[in-house]
């Protein structure tokens, strides 16, 4: 059985920084819908995409996020 501590730890140490990153790179937009859009076409804050999302073509989320709102 994993040890669900070590985990834990890992992730903090490896992850979580990013993850504070990300969540304050939303909540610096200029407002909500902003912040839908850069999450819905899957954009960081240097403008390129996250690296979990490359496999998606920009032309199946872009037209998409609009149905967020």
């Amino acid at each position: 059985m994993p040890n669900f501590i070590a985990i834990i730890r890992h992730y903090e140490k490896e992850h979580q920084q990013n993850t504070i990153n990300e969540i304050n790179w939303f909540g610096s937009q200029s407002s909500l819908i902003q912040a839908i859009e850069l999450a819905a076409i899957a954009k960081d804050h240097r403008g390129r995409r996250y690296s979990h999302q490359w496999r998606i073509k920009p032309s199946a989320l872009e037209p998409k996020w609009s149905c967020l709102l």
